[in-house]
């Protein structure tokens, strides 16, 4: 088996503030609609079979070296799209005000 990548915490912190840097500038010039937009896209069935079927895979370790790329990366993907997403709730929270 392929060990799994491991973080820690001044890692995961470290991955945010540099991912942070690059999303900013998008974020400020986001409109509320472009905000709501972000937040209403979901990933399709298709897409979310497949990350679910490797998350059971990576528990029960039986994940193949390709695999565990491919997870590896949704993973990350995920984290990208999270950060944006969290920005977004940002911006229309402050609309709102």
């Amino acid at each position: 088996m392929v060990p799994a990548r491991r973080y820690n915490r001044i890692t995961m912190a470290t991955a945010t503030d540099f991912l942070s840097t690059y999303l900013d500038p998008i974020a400020e010039d986001l409109t509320p609609q472009q905000a709501e937009r972000i937040l209403a896209t979901k990933p399709s069935h298709e897409l979310m079979a497949r990350v679910e079927e490797l998350g059971n895979k990576a528990n029960s370790d039986t994940l193949s070296e390709q695999e565990r790329a491919e997870y590896e990366y949704y993973v990350d993907v995920d984290d990208a799209i999270s950060l944006l997403k969290a920005k977004a709730r940002n911006l229309l929270a402050r609309a709102a005000n």
